[in-house]
């Protein structure tokens, strides 16, 4: 699920909140902010996971793609967990399986 498709999910929310997207794909980071700002939330956008942890975020939710190349969704959660980052995290992808989760 694109990070945009995320983000629409989260218009039920009332609060407003800090949405980080971590995803080398510019046009995602793109289409991921444009929605957060939509639905009246913040988004930072980071091309890679450790240009987020070159300034970890101590509020939000984190959207990340989940890149099996990198280690996937636990990976992220890993190396979240290693900087002291402990967001929500949401792992997002184009065509996510069942058996990845």
């Amino acid at each position: 699920m694109p990070a945009a498709a995320v983000c629409a999910t989260m218009l039920a929310m009332e609060q407003r909140l800090t949405i980080h997207l971590v995803d080398a794909a510019p046009r995602y980071r793109a289409e991921g902010a444009r929605a957060a700002f939509a639905l009246g939330h913040h988004a930072e956008v980071y091309e890679g996971l450790q240009e987020l942890r070159e300034r970890p975020p101590r509020d939000g939710i984190v959207i990340a793609r989940d890149d099996p190349a990198q280690g996937g969704a636990p990976g992220l959660l890993a190396a979240l967990l290693e900087d002291g980052i402990w967001l929500p995290l949401v792992a997002a992808g184009e065509e996510p399986r069942v058996d990845r989760v």
